[in-house]
């Protein structure tokens, strides 16, 4: 399958970094979005995967002190008439990781070496992967 430069995950120039975090690298694609966050020499230690976009979004995190987590994205537009809150992350049940390392590996074909190596190692030590 040839996938639009639509579907491959790329940088995004300058993300926000957020205070008390560990830097963090950005990517990209219509149907998926990657962050990554860096240690002090800036090799990969946690990331969050993102998918389903743009409706039914969820997030696929994985960190050094928690493991992975699995969480819908509230996007915020049941608030009330004519108003739009932030997007939460709200608990959301099983994620089918094989699919989802599927996905990412057709759109990663851009991304560094070391950030597809780390995220397709940690994907493949999903606890509920299954056989």
């Amino acid at each position: 399958m040839v996938r639009s430069r639509m579907d491959t995950l790329r940088e995004v120039d300058n993300p926000r970094q957020r205070a008390g975090e560990p830097p963090r690298r950005w990517f990209s694609a219509e149907h998926l979005d990657l962050i990554v966050w860096s240690d002090a020499a800036g090799r990969p230690n946690g990331f969050q995967l993102c998918y389903g976009k743009p409706r039914g979004e969820h997030a696929l995190t994985w960190t050094v002190d928690a493991g992975f987590t699995h969480a819908g994205v509230d996007d915020g537009s049941d608030v009330g008439v004519g108003h739009k809150a932030s997007p939460i992350l709200v608990p959301d049940g099983a994620v089918d990781v094989r699919r989802l390392e599927r996905e990412f590996r057709e759109a990663c074909s851009g991304l560094p070496p070391d950030v597809v190596t780390f995220v397709v190692e940690k994907l493949a030590g999903y606890p509920e992967r299954g056989a």
